[in-house]
Protein backbone atom coordinates (compact mmCIF):
# COMPACT_ATOMS: atom_id res chain seq x y z
CA UNK A 1 0.00 0.00 0.00
CA UNK A 2 1.36 3.39 -1.00
CA UNK A 3 0.22 6.45 0.96
CA UNK A 4 0.04 9.94 -0.53
CA UNK A 5 -0.90 13.42 0.73
CA UNK A 6 -0.14 16.67 -1.05
CA UNK A 7 0.90 19.26 1.52
CA UNK A 8 2.56 21.80 -0.75
CA UNK A 9 0.54 22.40 -3.91
CA UNK A 10 -3.09 23.55 -3.77
CA UNK A 11 -4.49 22.73 -7.21
CA UNK A 12 -4.75 19.70 -9.48
CA UNK A 13 -2.09 19.51 -12.17
CA UNK A 14 0.70 21.12 -10.16
CA UNK A 15 2.44 17.81 -9.32
CA UNK A 16 2.10 14.74 -11.54
CA UNK A 17 4.45 11.80 -11.35
CA UNK A 18 4.90 8.14 -12.24
CA UNK A 19 5.30 5.10 -10.01
CA UNK A 20 6.85 1.79 -11.08
CA UNK A 21 6.84 -1.32 -8.90
CA UNK A 22 9.18 -4.16 -9.85
CA UNK A 23 9.71 -2.52 -13.23
CA UNK A 24 6.01 -2.24 -14.06
CA UNK A 25 4.29 1.15 -14.36
CA UNK A 26 1.41 1.23 -11.85
CA UNK A 27 0.66 4.98 -11.85
CA UNK A 28 1.16 7.38 -14.76
CA UNK A 29 1.05 11.15 -14.25
CA UNK A 30 -0.52 10.53 -10.85
CA UNK A 31 -1.97 13.71 -9.37
CA UNK A 32 -2.56 13.45 -5.62
CA UNK A 33 -4.75 16.58 -5.36
CA UNK A 34 -6.94 15.52 -8.29
CA UNK A 35 -7.36 12.01 -6.89
CA UNK A 36 -7.84 13.05 -3.26
CA UNK A 37 -10.14 15.95 -4.11
CA UNK A 38 -8.15 18.55 -2.19
CA UNK A 39 -4.81 19.43 -0.65
CA UNK A 40 -4.01 17.88 2.77
CA UNK A 41 -6.21 14.83 2.13
CA UNK A 42 -4.54 11.44 2.48
CA UNK A 43 -5.18 8.69 -0.06
CA UNK A 44 -3.80 5.21 -0.63
CA UNK A 45 -3.23 2.98 -3.62
CA UNK A 46 -2.67 -0.78 -3.34
CA UNK A 47 -0.79 -3.00 -5.77
CA UNK A 48 0.24 -6.62 -5.97
CA UNK A 49 3.81 -7.36 -7.03
CA UNK A 50 5.91 -10.45 -7.59
CA UNK A 51 9.26 -10.02 -5.86
CA UNK A 52 11.79 -12.51 -7.19
CA UNK A 53 15.01 -11.26 -5.58
CA UNK A 54 13.87 -10.48 -2.02
CA UNK A 55 13.82 -6.72 -2.60
CA UNK A 56 10.70 -4.69 -3.40
CA UNK A 57 11.73 -2.11 -6.01
CA UNK A 58 9.63 1.06 -6.12
CA UNK A 59 10.67 3.83 -8.50
CA UNK A 60 9.14 7.31 -8.51
CA UNK A 61 9.84 9.46 -11.56
CA UNK A 62 8.93 12.91 -12.72
CA UNK A 63 5.79 13.03 -14.81
CA UNK A 64 4.23 16.06 -16.48
CA UNK A 65 4.85 18.47 -13.56
CA UNK A 66 7.28 18.83 -10.66
CA UNK A 67 8.97 16.08 -8.65
CA UNK A 68 7.36 12.95 -7.19
CA UNK A 69 6.21 12.76 -3.59
CA UNK A 70 5.15 9.80 -1.46
CA UNK A 71 4.14 9.90 2.20
CA UNK A 72 4.51 6.26 3.30
CA UNK A 73 4.87 2.69 2.10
Amino acid sequence: ILHFAEIYFNNPGQRRFNVDIEGQRVLTNFDVVANAGARDVAITRSFNANVADGFLNITLSKGANDNPKISAI
